[in-house]
């Protein structure tokens, strides 16, 4: 029986992230974030793949045409709608969920070979990421840090990871990168914190002997 804290809780319509995805175009683009591309050799190439505040699909689009199953969750319906689009441009087929991921809502322990997420923290969902992984499964994730409010957006210290946090997010998994510092976004400067880290896995092959 599945645990009902962990079902998908309604969402009310509108969602404030509307506007922010109304234009024609996209409004990051189509391409993959650089920090998940980057890291593309270590990547799996099969099983289930979950991208956190998916927004207008383009980091769940290139997963999915990587061969992962890749469900995308995300608050905006307007956001959702894009990437729908973009599946379909790209000849892919991604689940989409419309579900306000700052409600309580947790993914499925273990569940997932690949977790995703950029520019968005909910503090009590980061902290319940590592579990939601499978065993020898990877966690890449990217989002803003303190002092970008000299920056720009965010300002809210909710939605800004303190100094290491990320990184002590992260401390029961196996580091395989890890930045924290000033980045480039869209030919501006910005404070960011970023990781890749595995969900040790003593019976998988290639992490055997305490490196994964």
């Amino acid at each position: 029986m599945s645990d009902p804290l962990r079902r998908p809780p309604p969402v009310a319509a509108p969602s404030p992230w509307d506007d922010r995805y109304r234009g024609a175009g996209y409004r990051y683009g189509t391409a993959a974030n650089g920090w998940l591309t980057a890291h593309a050799d270590l990547l799996p190439a099969a099983g289930r793949a979950l991208d956190l505040a998916c927004g207008e699909g383009r980091d769940a689009v290139w997963l999915a045409t990587r061969g992962l199953t890749v469900e995308a969750i995300d608050a905006s319906p307007v956001a959702l709608a894009k990437g729908r689009r973009l599946a379909s441009a790209s000849g892919v087929t991604v689940t989409w969920r419309r579900l306000d991921l700052q409600s309580g809502w947790l993914p499925e322990p273990s569940g997932y070979a690949l977790i995703t997420c950029c520019n968005f923290l909910h503090r009590p969902l980061l902290a319940a990421l590592p579990d939601c992984l499978a065993p020898g499964g990877l966690l890449v994730y990217t989002t803003y840090r303190t002092g970008q409010e000299r920056y720009g957006h965010p300002t809210h210290p909710d939605h800004l990871l303190r100094l290491d946090e990320l990184r002590q997010a992260c401390s029961t998994l196996t580091l395989v990168a890890y930045e924290e510092g000033e980045t480039r976004a869209r030919g501006r400067p910005a404070l960011r914190g970023q990781v890749v880290a595995r969900r040790r896995c003593s019976t998988c092959p290639r992490w055997r002997g305490g490196e994964g």
